[in-house]
């Protein structure tokens, strides 16, 4: 029969699995000095009460940082204006005027913005705002404008219509380049100082300029804070991705990274709910950032991660923290575990946390120049790195582009942002049921053929429009989630991370390019669309030609990595 005892200390009780180790199928290792961080994490439970309080903490501040990285859809967004008719308008102008009908002419979205009508008045006549005081047949641009009224941004603030328009779209893609720059440095600090340690940093950042960026003077001001306030909270996702994942069971990957993305989808959508609120930038950013000073408090409510503790030797923390999990989900540990964290706290120095010999010879041998020599394996590269392109620029393209579709933008963005929550879910059923590769390239090819859709049916209902957007933005966010599972799955593990950090880069340059196709589109109709059809089409068939990952482990070597979709391995029973 099965024997339970407890251990007690400081008067909270761990049960110990009184089970002899030899019978245990989760017996620590025969190596007295070695500390299996493994094993530990296996026996606490793969998602207990420990680990959902832990993930709900750290969803907090990462549902405010998705603001971050969309503020700039409002906060730099466009409103309707036109000329300003020095013969017409009074010292406070207003929009919309009767007189508009003969000073601005006509185009095919509606007045012109840029331009108006010539006077040909003489200084000696009376009332110039006459129909027959303005030459219809020629128009000339103008360097004044109104803007219509109810919102607030930095357009109408630092009037940046027209000619000035290039600056809008800088605002945005400063905002996506700070991430390319600014999450390798961050990734530096991560590993320096530690995940939970940076994740703090940059939130504090990210608030503190944030709201001095809420206080811009000029757009000179207001430029150099986005760079900063965004570039500084970009870690925020990556670094509540690992110390969330990190004390979960490998079961429980999909039900945490699910979590993660829900918080994520409703800060976006959260984004749009207090745009529509506030209708004024200033106040958006205020109410976005000031809220994540909240992790000032974090050091005292979440652990460190157990794996950067365990690489740097502090494993009396690693104890600690692995103690606090067993308590809170009431794991049994057996009695070797026990030891083993009691040793660690009482003399940790004198372990060494445990890293099989075999695996670490083998590893040595998958360095990233062995692995750029390698035909397959660079061919499978480049296709990854298309459709992590293709993936970054489509989901920005389409995010954007429902603040300037038809309807209500306010609406049309919280829609948009929220069909993130079933591309969670739906990605990680139908990867498991039918294979990442097919799932990547049918969601990028229905992506495509909606945009295909779209341009061909501007004169649809507005309804019709904005469901092909949703079906789209839904369709390529189970792309970018499949493809992040698909591209680990295909490299050897010394240079995983490193590949999937090369990914990510060459997809956040293609978001940053999404502001400037939707600026060029005054010269293109439809260009980010046409973009995106193309795009998307080409890495749907691209992908489609790949290595299937389901039912493969995890390649370790370059050999093994070769390996996938040539021999697949069967299920384990």
């Amino acid at each position: 029969m099965e024997e339970k005892a407890s251990s007690s200390e400081n008067g909270a009780k761990i049960e110990i699995d009184a089970k002899p180790p030899q019978e245990s199928a989760t017996s620590p290792s025969s190596d007295e000095n070695k500390f299996d961080l493994d094993l530990l994490i296996d026996q606490i439970g793969p998602f207990g009460k420990f680990q959902l309080i832990n993930y709900i903490i750290i969803c907090i501040p990462i549902c405010m940082a998705a603001m971050y990285t969309l503020s700039f859809a409002f906060t730099a967004g466009d409103l309707n204006f036109r000329c300003v008719i020095p013969e017409c308008d009074a010292a406070d102008p207003s929009y919309s005027e009767p007189f508009v009908n003969f000073t601005i002419p006509r185009e095919k979205d509606g007045f012109s913005f840029c331009k108006k009508f010539i006077s040909i008045a003489n200084a000696s006549d009376g009332n110039q705002c006459q129909p027959e005081f303005f030459d219809t047949s020629n128009a000339e641009c103008c360097d004044e404008h109104v803007y219509e009224e109810g919102e607030n941004a930095i357009i109408n603030e630092w009037d940046l219509g027209c000619k000035n328009e290039w600056k809008l779209t800088l605002v945005g893609t400063i905002n996506l380049v700070s991430h390319t720059v600014c999450q390798p440095i961050l990734g530096y600090v991560s590993d320096r100082f530690g995940r939970r340690t940076t994740f703090i940093l940059g939130l504090v950042l990210a608030a503190t300029f944030g709201l001095i960026q809420s206080f811009s003077s000029s757009y000179v001001m207001f430029v150099i804070l986005e760079f900063l306030a965004a570039g500084s909270g970009s870690s925020a996702y990556n670094c509540g991705f690992i110390l969330g994942m990190e004390l979960v069971g490998p079961e429980k990957y999909g039900v945490g990274n699910f979590i993660l993305n829900v918080f994520f989808a409703f800060g976006e959508a959260l984004l749009g709910v207090i745009a529509m609120l506030t209708k004024d930038w200033r106040w958006l950013l205020r109410i976005a950032y000031v809220p994540a000073l909240i992790v000032i408090a974090y050091p005292w409510l979440i652990p460190e991660s157990v794996r950067w503790l365990a690489n740097k030797n502090r494993l009396k923390e690693v104890a600690e923290i692995i103690e606090s999990a067993a308590r809170m989900n009431k794991s049994k540990l057996t009695p070797a575990a026990v030891e083993m964290l009691n040793r660690a706290k009482s003399d940790g120095g004198t372990l060494e946390v445990k890293v099989e010999d075999e695996q670490e010879k083998e590893l040595e041998e998958t360095g990233l120049i062995s692995v750029m020599k390698s035909p397959i394996i660079l061919i499978r590269l480049i296709k990854c790195l298309f459709c992590w392109f293709t993936a970054f620029y489509v989901f920005f393209c389409i995010t954007l582009n429902s603040v300037s579709a038809v309807g209500n933008k306010y609406v049309n963005f919280i829609l948009i942002c929220l069909i993130e929550i079933p591309a969670a879910g739906f990605s990680g059923k139908l990867m498991e049921k039918f294979g990442r590769r097919l799932i990547l390239s049918i969601n990028f090819i229905i992506s495509g053929v909606c945009a295909v859709v779209i341009i061909f049916t501007a004169n649809a209902p507005t309804f019709v429009q904005i469901i092909l957007l949703i079906l789209s933005k839904l369709c390529v966010t189970m792309a970018l989630l499949t493809g992040y599972v698909y591209t680990a799955e295909l490299f050897p593990t010394k240079v995983r991370l490193t590949l999937l950090s090369l990914c990510s880069t060459l997809g956040s340059i293609g978001g940053a390019l999404v502001p400037a196709t939707l600026h060029l589109e005054q010269y293109v109709d439809n260009l980010s669309l046409i973009a995106s059809a193309v795009l998307t089409i080409l890495a749907g068939v691209t992908i489609f030609f790949g290595p299937e990952t389901m039912n493969h482990t995890l390649p370790d070597t370059l050999q093994e990595a070769e390996q996938i979709g040539k021999k697949p391995k069967p299920e384990n029973t």
